[in-house]
């Protein structure tokens, strides 16, 4: 099975891949734009000061938005400025459902690339062709000799085959 991840080579790319949604989580928590980018900055000098202490084998971003919920209380008590406030308890159930998520979307995406790699490969080219590289339905059909409305029914076909797939696998089931 291939990852669903691109594999960068430093915490630096890690970093980079997942900017918008540390900031997003940030944002959700300090309620000012230019505090939460005070604190992704501050999240990312960090992140990349103790990156010896991230474990490869967990998952970088449910780490990454730990360090950001620590900064984001850092700079409230360091800053009790702006008109919103929440209390410590307020800003540790939205970042504790923060990750929560953010580990669910990275199960999903591991569930993604193993009902992906299941599938036939003429099924699997279509979604790639449709999905990865943003063919219409009418240039695919085009080129394969096939109505845009009896290709349309194949992918609707895959998507669901994909959809159960990964359902299948979230629950624990052997639907990969």
């Amino acid at each position: 099975m291939t990852s669903a991840y691109p594999q960068p080579e430093s915490i630096g790319g890690l970093l980079a891949e997942h900017q918008s949604r540390l900031y997003a989580f940030v944002f959700t928590l300090v309620g000012d734009a230019h505090l939460a980018h005070d604190v992704l900055q501050e999240t990312n000098r960090v992140l990349l000061e103790t990156s010896e202490r991230f474990d490869g084998a967990r998952e970088f971003l449910p780490w990454a938005l730990t360090v950001a919920k620590n900064q984001v209380r850092t700079a409230r008590q360091g800053k009790a400025r702006g008109r919103i406030s929440f209390d410590e308890d307020v800003i540790a159930r939205l970042a504790d459902r923060a990750v929560e998520r953010a580990e669910q979307q990275d199960s999903r995406l591991i569930a993604l690339a193993s009902c992906l790699e299941s599938l036939h490969p003429k099924q699997r080219e279509l979604i790639t062709r449709r999905y990865e590289e943003g063919e219409s339905v009418q240039a695919i059909a085009s080129a394969l000799g096939r109505t845009a409305s009896s290709l349309a029914v194949t992918l609707h076909r895959v998507r669901r085959t994909l959809a159960t797939c990964i359902e299948g696998a979230l629950e624990g089931g052997t639907k990969l």
